[in-house]
């Protein structure tokens, strides 16, 4: 009883699950089903709740978008949106929202991120759902909510790098200070139900379709034994497809033709990798692996990827899934789809 007691004083009394507790609980889906359970154990880095409007500035754009699954294009200006939830018993108020951008990479931390821009949202809770989107206006900004969920507009244009082909990660970060925090450092979307995480890279083609990419491996936190691999998956594999095609059944189906891929061994960032993408896919064939098994120590480190479809016919797509290990877990993971949507 003693103890009991204690922890009641140090820690505050608990009356069950924290979801169940008259707090606030902030979620970004990693997935649609996604209801805010950590760790999480399925494809954490193509979060439906990180949207892009495409040529459009900022100050300019709408408060939501016509859809959440626009491309980036490099060299110009992007609008980005979040879409935050409160699956919690009490309201959040004054919700900042953190926008962020990483080179192409397997491993986000905090100290490879480029911060855009905050906003700030009120959500009631998670009995509270109005039947049609309404327009909130606040001394600290403006957003679209629905009563316990929201969407909410980055206040700063995003120029995606022409270097990377505007195939940058997106992370979002959505907190409440007081109620339901999260570590300042704390950038995992896989650990923490804060965070929403967008790694992937759209190839809109006919024939051929190719890509050349190259993937940082991010900050290890110690040496150890780590491995890089790729997967071909079809079409259905990938829930984002939905959005990317404005379509809840989309009609897509695996390439008839070859598709080449594979990884480059890693290497130390900025060292000089050819491009495949001019060589014939039977000789990328050759020189590509699907996996890397290697010793990470602590410096910095990258791995290029590359895939070619011979030939994408009309609604015909391919998804390729590279993900990082170290220890066996897997710490990050990078998506690309091969797309022809006639």
């Amino acid at each position: 009883m003693q103890g009991q007691i204690g922890t009641i004083l140090r820690k505050g009394p608990r009356f069950g699950k924290r979801k169940d507790e008259y707090l606030p609980y902030l979620v970004i889906r990693a997935q649609s089903n996604d209801t805010g359970n950590r760790p999480f154990s399925g494809v954490f880095w193509e979060s439906p709740d990180i949207g892009v409007l495409p040529g459009v500035e900022a100050e300019t754009a709408p408060l939501m978008p016509a859809d959440m699954g626009g491309v980036a294009v490099a060299g110009q200006p992007n609008t980005l949106y979040a879409h935050i939830w409160n699956l919690g018993k009490a309201p959040a108020y004054r919700v900042r929202v953190e926008f962020y951008w990483f080179d192409p990479s397997l491993g986000i931390s905090r100290s490879d991120a480029h911060f855009l821009g905050a906003a700030w949202v009120d959500l009631s809770d998670r009995f509270t759902v109005h039947s049609d989107w309404r327009e909130v206006a606040q001394p600290y900004g403006s957003y679209m909510s629905r009563g316990c969920h929201a969407i909410v507009r980055c206040p700063a244009t995003w120029v995606p790098q022409m270097l990377n082909n505007g195939h940058e990660c997106l992370v979002v970060r959505a907190f409440e200070p007081m109620m339901d925090a999260v570590p300042l450092a704390q950038f995992s979307s896989a650990q923490d139900r804060h965070i929403g995480q967008r790694n992937l890279a759209v190839v809109e083609s006919h024939s051929p379709a190719f890509i050349d990419l190259a993937l940082q491996l991010g900050q290890p936190t110690h040496p150890g034994e780590a491995e890089v691999e790729v997967q071909l998956e079809g079409p259905g594999a990938l829930e984002y497809a939905k959005l990317i095609t404005h379509d809840r059944n989309p009609s897509l189906r695996p390439s008839r033709h070859k598709v080449v891929y594979g990884l480059m061994p890693p290497s130390p960032p900025g060292s000089r990798v050819p491009p495949l993408s001019g060589l014939p896919l039977d000789h990328g064939a050759r020189i590509l692996r699907s996996r890397e098994h290697f010793q990470r120590g602590c410096e910095p480190m990258t791995v290029t990827f590359h895939a070619a479809a011979e030939n994408l016919e009309k609604y015909e797509a391919q998804v390729l899934r590279i993900r990082q290990k170290v220890a066996g877990e897997v710490v990050g993971g990078y998506t690309v789809l091969m797309i022809n949507k006639g």
